[in-house]
Formats: C-alpha cells, structure tokens, sequence
C-alpha cells in the first residue's frame, strides 16, 4: 500500500532535520510502555515506522531483538547508522514485511496518524504473538512552551486538512485504537519532558514538519527565515513536552 503523499513528500529528504530539531522519548516513558506491554528482556519488538530511529535507539539494550520498518529511504540511511544492532525493513504499517505471530510487541512513535487505521490494525494483529500488544507514543507541548506559540503560530498557518489525531486528545486516540479488531482496553499515562533548543535546532524542527517540507521552495524559506527571526532575540528555548504513552493488548 503506498505512503501518504504528503508523507512521502515531507520526509524524503527531511531527515537531518528530523534528527537535530524533533525531540526523543524520555527513558521513563519507553520503561513505562514497556512495563505496561509486559514485555521482558528477552522480547522481540517492532518499531514501526521508525524514522531516524529515536525510539528504536531507547529499545536498543532494552529488549532483546528490534526490528525497525520504515518506508522512507532518505530516514532509513540514518536509522541503519545509528542502531547498528537492530534490524532495519523497507515497509509500511499496512504491509509489515514480518512473518505472522513474530514479534511480542509492535509500537509506534510519533507516526501513528499516517495510518490507514483499520488495515495496520489488522496487519499489527497478524505480526504479533498470542499475548501481545500494541504502543503509541506521541510527544506534545504543554502549556506555554509550545514551539508553535513561542514562534507565532507559523505551524498552524500552514497546516493542512489531515486525519492527525491531536496528542494530547485523549479521548480521540483512545476510540480510534479502541476501535481496532482483536485488541482489548486502551490504557493510558504520560511523562513529562524537556527539549532544549538553539536557533537552529528550532528552524529544523519547524522544517521537519511535512506540510512546512511540502512547500514551494519560496514559501518554505519564509517560514523558516520567520523562524529564525522569531528565534534571533532567544538563543535557545526550552521546550516543555508531555510524552502521551497508549497501549492495548490483543484480546
């Protein structure tokens, strides 16, 4: 099944700037989702679509085999470079290239919105081991420490029509994988972090966002020139960040 072309034209190219600007999940957060999975160290676990590898590098050491799956050649270059002890697949969440009942866990970081919801849901089922289950991370500002609202809303100006689940809306994040054939009660907890970031970390981040990478070439440099300029005057900001963690067990 084919990525979404949004997606697929946002992150092409977009991953020094995911690496440097977007921010990691915190050690706390990954031994929670973990502990709420039941998975021992001896698990084997899916990372699905693993970008540059954020999370598979906290489940690195963690568990005992990961397996990263992302679509994107342009993120996978640096997903093999820096988890040289997982293994790395061309996939998607529709079509996981794993064998049935092969792994004791599938998560998914910051992703799970691109998702044709109802077939990964089956596809997910169809990977997993009797037992286990199913983890979403999604990292999101609080308060006033939202990188958006520090730099004037250049995000949401921008911001396309899509079938995103907000972060922090619990309610919607817990329906939609309530949803899915086979798997149980979502459970839910989050922790919260910080993200400290100089001027152009802030600019990568912005830049790493598919709908500002999907602009012409014009109008993406002003975005990101306001950013600089939004950021000339800080240096550095710290960004304050809830961890949102959602897990499911097959039934």
């Amino acid at each position: 099944m084919p990525v979404d072309p949004l997606a697929e034209r946002g992150f092409a190219d977009a991953a020094d700037r995911y690496e440097l600007g977007r921010p990691g999940y915190p050690p706390a957060a990954v031994e929670r989702l973990l502990d709420g999975l039941g998975l021992s160290a001896g698990a084997t676990v899916c990372d699905l679509a693993a970008g540059t590898g954020k999370l598979t590098r906290e489940l690195t050491g963690r568990v005992a085999h990961v397996v990263a799956v992302e679509p994107s050649a342009g993120m996978r270059a640096p997903l093999v470079a820096g988890s040289p002890d997982a293994t790395v697949l061309d996939g998607t969440a529709e079509q996981i290239p794993l064998g049935d009942a092969s792994v004791d866990a599938v998560l998914v970081a910051q992703a799970f919105h691109w998702f044709d919801v109802p077939v990964a849901g089956r596809e997910i089922a169809r990977v997993l081991r009797p037992g286990g289950g199913l983890g979403v991370l999604w990292n999101r500002g609080i308060g006033d420490g939202r990188l958006e609202d520090l730099l004037g809303g250049v995000l949401g100006e921008h911001l396309p029509s899509h079938r995103t689940f907000p972060g922090g809306d619990h309610e919607r994040w817990s329906a939609a994988l309530a949803r899915l054939e086979r798997f149980g009660p979502v459970e839910h907890d989050s922790v919260d972090h910080v993200q400290r970031l100089d001027i152009e970390g802030a600019v990568a981040q912005i830049a790493s966002y598919s709908w500002i990478a999907s602009l012409p070439d014009e109008q993406r440099q002003a975005v990101l020139e306001r950013t600089r300029a939004a950021m000339a005057d800080r240096g550095s900001v710290e960004l304050r960040l809830r961890c949102e963690l959602y897990w499911t067990r097959l039934r």
